[in-house]
């Protein structure tokens, strides 16, 4: 048979008129994927929200084109959350995002959210509209710094001498309820710039004072929270030619803390414009020596520093007013961005991208006014411009440092010569170093654990060597790999790694490397020969899964395994190949296979009845009896690809123009539980072969079209995802918890590392499948439908940096996720377990009783504060408690922990309302 293209030929084979109720389309998503809101002015805060959200504040008056005063919201995406409209009336200088969502502002405003506030005010969370909250304050002066204390109170610092007819010079404290300030009067005697609050309570401070709390303390000072009294914390910060400031605080893992300003001495040390803290205030060895002020400073979850200001030289580097740090050495690595002009803000996203805001105009060779954000190589982020390629994109891979690896039948990328392989950069250009032209169509390609390269198809020669429709690339050159040529006889469809790194391949060949093979075999991951894994379909293979407990399902056009009846899907022993007894009957081609983190089974192709149940082109089959569920997605053509996001949704790709239900031209994001389309809507303009959930939640798309939401797209697009990927990993002493939402990726596994050298060398920890529900999703704070991977039974070190890592791997796409945690030994035998108690839609819940019980019955209780705050002191180490939740409004489930150390995430969600 002559294959052009198996995939291109199979369009034709399934086509059937059916007729559907059309609703209004959906608005179409751009293929702009790139971040570029444009305010007018200086932003001078940024913070992002848990859903991805981001607020700015600062001087301008538009956003992205749109009038918007002093304070806005953009969605992840970077467009303006149009509803969000405070419309300050002068500068709004500093933000403090609430649990509940409400936004605490400070500033020289008067009007604010349609009210009379002077100064400060909170806002409602959708509209941006001032609540009630009115400090009766109306602070003389100006607003230039807040903190939030986790009982709800409102620190803020600023140039103001009183505060709701009170004296407060430049500091209060303010009541979260009644906006009242409180006795806490620590009076300092020039203006604050920065706070921050401990985890024990206590309370930082920054400005140009010399006076606070009853005490002499030069620029930088600790407070009692309950009276306001400066403890023996003294880094004593001057400067040897002007007034001395602190601009920024941050605190790192183990404690210490962060300082940037305008002075040149901490103490009889020299640090100019940042230093790092120990708790008694002594400077440590790290010392980047910026030549000018630092205005903000933000830690990474990887421990490394990001610094902006007006500084051209810090950390031994020319670095221009932005530049990341090694957390232990100080030194700038090679971020280097370079604004045109001074960074006042800084913010990090879950997906490692950096925000920043400031007055410049450009960085990173884009123009980008006043705010911008950054991949974690300081590349700026981007749009995917639509380079031309000449042929149909059939599969792609994203490396781990973001460059898109493409194959198909095209055979040229940009007006340059390349054979069906090309790589391209982030921002879309060539990459010209990367050269490993096909003779033929490549239909896969897939990532080794090393980073190598494997591509299958229907070649005999790849790279100017003889490689038979299957092949391995360098992972930087794509040479081709001289070592691996395992021959399969004829077309190879579909790649696979599993997660022992060996290889798995299907296709329509009968032999391999001169050994008879039915349409599948297992290669060696290092050297590429055969396995003894042998079993025998009678038709092609077109798609593999492997499951988290090693079985292999394979789907195709196949009718028989081993002899035994089995439509178009099967599910292999991954040691004998034997088909076990799941056995859906399929009336039609399976091309695509996913699995969701339930364990259940979606199917796309070119089928319409699955087990004699009206499924067309699309179903979702239950992993033990392999009957479709309740899922009805029906598409009214071919469904070649399917992706599943980490908060459930599922992204479907191929030829059809309706899906469940609805209108959408080839592409469509679809609900998990009815597979009903959602308002996402790209809409392609002719086949899309294969998506790719990037690891900052962009959807990478090839095939056959060359438009995508108007915009010209020749066979390769991305387009942004209007859900942000929501991730965090948390860390004790026994466990490590990774968690995923929104836009993330569902990976088959997750593995995880450790390094005590900063990163230097890694310790493999263990792996983990993943799950849909459990603990770790209250104690990362995010929603139930997140995906989590846990690993237990650990035995950390304590009292000392650490890095853990998080792997996750697929056969297209790979990602991590760095954390830098200090784990403090429990002193003595005691603890402490706290967190919130939530409403089932999230919202904090106040005066619900928390019952803390032993396994001998010994109970305490103590009521949640106002943002349903709780927590029980003094907890004996080394048991194992319920915690439970009296309320006459909510039902809650208890919770059972085994307390080893700290837990401060304990977070109690209601299941309903009564």
């Amino acid at each position: 048979m002559n294959y052009l293209s198996l995939r291109t030929a199979l369009l034709c084979l399934f086509f059937l008129a059916i007729t559907l109720f059309l609703v209004p389309p959906a608005a179409a998503q751009s293929a702009s994927d790139g971040f570029a809101p444009n305010p007018n002015n200086l932003v001078r805060q940024i913070i992002v929200q848990p859903d991805g959200k981001i607020l700015i504040c600062g001087d301008f008056t538009m956003v992205a084109g749109i009038p918007r005063n002093r304070i806005a919201r953009l969605n992840p995406d970077g467009s303006l959350d149009v509803p969000f409209n405070p419309n300050a009336n002068s500068s709004v200088m500093t933000m403090a995002l609430q649990p509940d969502g409400k936004i605490v502002v400070g500033g020289t405003f008067d009007s604010i959210g349609g009210q009379t506030r002077v100064r400060l005010a909170r806002l409602e969370p959708v509209n941006g509209s001032a609540d009630s909250w009115v400090p009766t304050t109306n602070p003389t002066g100006q607003v230039y710094a807040m903190a939030l204390q986790p009982d709800g109170k409102v620190i803020v610092g600023g140039s103001f001498t009183t505060i709701g007819g009170q004296t407060r010079g430049r500091l209060a404290r303010i009541d979260g309820t009644t906006g009242a300030p409180d006795s806490w009067n620590p009076n300092p005697n020039n203006f604050v710039y920065a706070l921050a609050v401990q985890p024990d309570g206590r309370i930082l401070v920054g400005g140009e004072y010399t006076t606070i709390g009853g005490q002499v303390r030069n620029r930088l000072a600790r407070l009692d929270n309950t009276i306001g009294l400066a403890d023996t914390f003294n880094p004593n910060i001057t400067h040897t030619s002007t007034v001395a400031r602190v601009n920024t605080l941050a605190l790192q893992a183990d404690g210490k803390i962060l300082v940037g300003g305008q002075f040149t001495n901490v103490g009889v040390h020299g640090r100019n414009r940042i230093a790092r803290l120990d708790s008694s205030g002594g400077v440590d060895g790290f010392n980047p020596n910026a030549d000018q002020v630092v205005m903000a400073i933000a830690v990474q979850t990887d421990g490394k520093v990001i610094v902006g200001g007006g500084f051209s030289n810090i950390g031994g580097q020319t670095r221009i007013r932005l530049a990341r740090l090694d957390a232990v050495t100080g030194l700038a690595d090679s971020l280097s961005p370079g604004p045109d002009d001074i960074v006042l803000s800084l913010a990090l996203q879950p997906d490692n991208k950096i925000l920043v805001g400031g007055a410049f105009i450009h960085l990173g060779g884009q123009t980008r006014p006043d705010l911008a954000r950054l991949h974690p190589d300081g590349v700026v982020d981007r749009t995917l411009d639509s380079i031309p390629i000449d042929g149909t994109v059939h599969a792609a891979a994203v490396q781990p440092d973001g460059k898109i690896i493409i194959v198909g039948e095209f055979t040229t990328v940009g007006g340059v010569p390349r054979s069906r392989i090309a790589r391209l950069n982030r921002d879309g250009s060539l990459d010209t170093g990367f050269t490993a032209d096909a003779d033929g169509v490549v239909n896969a390609v897939a990532l080794q654990n090393d980073g190598k390269i494997l591509v299958g198809g229907i070649f005999t020669v790849v790279g100017g060597q003889s490689r038979n429709h299957l092949a391995r690339l360098d992972s930087v050159t794509g040479a081709t790999d001289p070592s691996f040529a395992p021959s399969p006889d004829d077309i190879v469809v579909t790649v696979a790694v599993e997660p022992s790194g060996k290889i798995l391949i299907g296709g329509a060949f009968f032999n391999v490397d001169g050994q008879p093979r039915g349409n599948i075999a297992r290669l060696d991951a290092a050297t590429g020969a055969l396995e003894p894994f042998s079993p025998m379909l009678d038709n092609y293979i077109s798609s593999i899964a492997i499951q988290p407990d090693g079985k292999i399902l394979v789907g195709g056009d196949f009718t028989s395994v081993n002899g035994l009846p089995r439509q178009r899907i099967a599910r292999l022993d991954p040691v004998t190949g034997a088909p076990d007894s799941f056995s859906p009957n399929v009336n039609g081609i399976v091309d695509s296979i996913a699995l969701q983190r339930d364990g259940k089974i979606l199917i796309g192709g070119g089928f319409y009845y699955v087990n004699g149940q009206y499924r067309s082109f699309i179903a979702r089959l239950d992993p033990a009896t392999g009957e479709p569920d309740s899922f009805v997605a029906n598409a009214d053509d071919y469904v070649w690809t399917i992706t599943p996001q980490a908060d459930g949704k599922i992204l479907v790709g191929g030829r059809f123009t309706t899906i469940g239900g609805q209108p959408r031209n080839r592409f469509a994001r679809l609900d998990a539980a009815t597979g009903t389309p959602d308002s996402f809507d790209p809409n392609v303009n002719s086949d899309v072969l294969t998506a790719r959930l990037l690891p900052d939640g962009k959807i990478l798309l090839g095939g056959q079209f060359t438009s995508v939401g108007g915009q010209t797209r020749e066979r390769l697009a991305r387009i942004a995802n209007d859900t942000a990927v929501r991730q965090n990993l948390t860390v004790t002493q026994s466990s490590v918890n990774w968690t995923l939402d929104g836009a993330g990726s569902q990976f088959t596994r997750a593995i995880f590392e450790r390094s005590t050298d900063n990163g230097t060398t890694w310790t493999t920890l263990g792996e983990s499948s993943p799950a849909a529900a459990g603990f770790g999703k209250s104690a990362a704070k995010l929603a139930p439908q997140a995906t989590g991977y846990t690993l237990s039974g650990l035995n950390l070190p304590t009292s000392q940096n650490l890095l853990i890592r998080a792997r996750g791997d697929q056969t297209e796409i790979a990602a991590e996720t760095v954390r830098s945690v200090f784990l403090f030994a429990p002193t003595a035998a005691s603890v402490s377990i706290g967190g919130r108690v939530l409403t089932n839609d999230g919202a904090g819940l106040k005066g619900a009783v928390v019952v803390l019980t032993d396994s001998n019955g010994n109970s305490r209780t103590v009521r949640s504060s106002g943002f349903g705050n709780y927590r029980f002191a003094d907890v004996e180490a080394g048991k194992t408690y319920s915690i439970s939740v009296q309320s006459k409004r909510f039902r809650f489930d208890p919770q059972i922990v085994n307390v080893l150390d700290e837990l401060t995430d304990v977070d109690l969600r209601a299941f309903e309302p009564f």
